[in-house]
């Protein structure tokens, strides 16, 4: 083997410190890297670092730690469990809400990695920190929706097969049940009997399954078999590869509401029962009649729709 080809080799081996400094070049060119020693007093940070959080090195040096924590951190004693941890030799990584120069928020997936002398001791700590703010961000505002849409809205949730997954609180106090009873049972429960065995039933699931949404006004039973009414959607939602893989379903009781233009209908049903009954625009022109109507007067709809009201009085009244 020449004495080049030897070289190249041992550069590639991991205890060499030429190659632990091109391994470290390597992630400080990606990521952002500060360096504290053991009091949590910042001893440098590289330039992804302070362009992250918007500092010149010389406004962070000699600087506590707590400095680039939220307000009340501090307080709340959040950052000495984290030193502990860290001078005890634990590394910590996870997700964490920091404050940039500006005083907005940096959220970093982060590693705070102790170093250790040659006696095996802590002797600075290391942070490797990677910028989520805009994903983490979104996930909070996102959070944020689904919280108001779990204040106002029932939500239920169903497999592929409609078998319930979860349901929140709105949802089980319109049904009267409780989450336990109602985890992995089908959608069925809910609705009446031969409706569940129904074709129209079979092809509403089989929809969902392809990706269609339903939204419309739907009779559904609670725990007592009483009817409730809701106004709702169900949802396919799809996975990161584009396949449907669950249900979710969006609704609001509109039971009252539904009963009482039940009960209007039926009300007015009753007058066109009884009494003749004709519309007319605000022109005085006819729009609709009914059979008593039509049977008093001797007219088909057909003959009276469109044509003015003064068809059914004399010429004298109609030119007065």
């Amino acid at each position: 083997m020449s004495a080049l080809a030897s070289a190249k080799t041992k550069l590639l081996t991991e205890s060499d410190p030429q190659y632990i400094a091109c391994i470290y070049k390597a992630i400080e060119q990606n990521q952002a890297i500060i360096e504290f020693d053991l009091n949590g007093v910042v001893l440098t940070a590289n330039a992804n670092f302070l362009s992250m959080f918007g500092y010149a090195l010389e406004d962070l040096l000699g600087k506590h730690h707590d400095q680039l924590c939220v307000a009340g951190a501090a307080e709340r004693g959040e950052n000495t469990f984290l030193w502990e941890k860290l001078c005890a030799g634990e590394s910590v990584s996870g997700i964490f809400h920091r404050s940039a120069a500006d005083g907005s928020d940096r959220y970093t997936q982060a590693s705070y990695i102790p170093v250790v002398d040659a006696a095996g001791k802590p002797s600075k700590i290391v942070q490797i920190a990677t910028d989520i703010t805009a994903s983490k961000t979104k996930s909070l505002e996102d959070d944020g929706k689904i919280m108001a849409i779990n204040r106002t809205q029932a939500v239920i949730e169903f497999d592929l097969e409609g078998n319930v997954l979860t349901a929140n609180e709105k949802f089980l106090e319109i049904f009267s049940y409780t989450l336990q009873e109602i985890i992995g049972q089908h959608h069925r429960i809910f609705c009446c009997e031969t409706y569940a065995q129904s074709e129209d039933y079979r092809n509403f699931w089989n929809d969902l399954r392809a990706g269609e949404h339903k939204q419309n006004e739907f009779m559904r039973l609670n725990r007592q078999g009483r009817c409730v009414w809701l106004q709702a959607t169900y949802t396919p939602i799809r996975n990161a590869e584009g396949n449907i893989y669950k249900i979710i379903k969006f609704a609001s009781d509109i039971t009252g509401n539904k009963l009482a233009s039940i009960a209007n209908e039926g009300r007015i049903a009753a007058i066109s029962r009884s009494q003749g009954i004709i519309e007319f625009d605000l022109g005085g022109n006819i729009l609709e009649a009914n059979e008593n109507f039509l049977q008093l007067i001797g007219y088909t709809l057909e003959e009276i729709k469109g044509k003015h009201h003064r068809i059914f009085v004399c010429k004298e009244e109609a030119s007065g």
